[in-house]
This record gives structure tokens, C-alpha cells and sequence, in this order.
């Protein structure tokens, strides 16, 4: 979770910036048009290049949960319990972004798919890195064993003696 001053003045920015992003009836708008009202907004202080990817960044970090200011409410749902963002914006389809108090229906499901992949990636590469992790250990203390010195329990050396590594 980022500092309360951070998502203060994250709340801040994204406030100023609504303000000006053009909306269609729904209150939704594009992430193209938040991104170049951002732009105007967003303190300059480096190239353009720089400065589209700070706005961005930005976008990204607003869009997380935990990354805008809450106003003390909670959401209770099905036995958990978290903060409510009722600003956070909601990507939806045909991208559309609108903020989660607004949210239709089908935003609220492209945003749970979503989840759902990223789940599915992080529990791969934990896998990925679990067996690693495993592998390089067992690997570690029997070179140990057998007399070679720690400076040569590198993980570089061990992919390529193992043959985990491909060409």
C-alpha cells in the first residue's frame, strides 16, 4: 500500500484531471484522452518521452487498488472486508475507463477477468520460481558436500552444470 500522502496527492491529480477529461453519458471516458488532459496537467520537468510515460505511470499506479486517497469506508462482501475506492478508475470494454462508482455491470466483470489472469500468471512464476528455488538448494548442498568452495554456488553455474539451460 503507497503512504497516505502519496495517495492524497494521487487523489488530488486524478481529481484535477476529471475535472477536465471529456465524458460520454455513461461518465466514462478514454484512457487516450485522460492520458493527453494528464499531460497537462502532471508537473513537467523532463522530455516528452519521459513526460507521456510519467503520466502513464501515473494512470497505472491510480488504477491499483491502494493507489487513490479512501474516505473510511469499507466494502463487506461474502466475509471479507476492504477499502472502498469509489474514484478508482475501472477499465471496461472498448476502452472505456470510468470510476468504480459508476461502474456498469460488464467494467466490473472485464476488471474481475482481469484478476483472475494476473492470479493465474503470479501462481505460475511463484511455481516457476519454487522449483527453482528447490532445485538450485538441493543442488547447492550437494556441491557442498563434495567439497566445492560457496563462491561457486552461483545460480549461473548451476542451470548450466544441471542442464536446465537451453540453447
Amino acid at each position: 500500500m503507497k503512504p497516505e500522502s502519496i495517495r492524497r496527492r494521487n487523489t488530488e491529480l486524478f481529481q484535477a484531471i476529471l475535472a477536465r477529461v471529456p465524458r460520454d453519458a455513461d461518465q466514462s471516458f478514454t484512457e487516450e484522452d485522460f492520458l493527453r488532459v494528464a499531460a497537462e496537467i502532471i508537473p513537467r520537468d523532463d522530455p516528452d518521452k519521459q513526460h507521456a510515460a510519467k503520466c502513464r505511470k501515473f494512470f497505472h499506479d491510480i488504477s491499483h487498488p491502494g493507489g487513490m486517497n479512501v474516505d473510511g469506508r469499507q466494502l463487506r462482501l461474502f466475509g471479507d472486508e476492504y477499502d472502498y475506492e469509489p474514484e478508482r478508475p475501472v477499465f471496461g470494454p472498448g476502452g472505456r475507463v470510468v470510476e468504480q462508482q459508476f461502474a456498469p455491470p460488464d467494467y466490473k466483470t472485464a476488471e474481475a477477468r482481469r484478476a483472475r489472469e494476473k492470479a493465474a500468471e503470479a501462481g505460475v512464476w511463484a511455481e516457476r520460481k519454487t522449483s527453482e528455488s528447490e532445485a538450485y538448494s538441493a543442488w547447492a548442498v550437494q556441491q557442498l558436500v563434495a567439497g566445492r568452495p560457496a563462491l561457486e554456488l552461483q545460480f549461473g553455474i548451476f542451470v548450466t552444470e544441471s542442464g536446465f539451460l537451453g540453447e
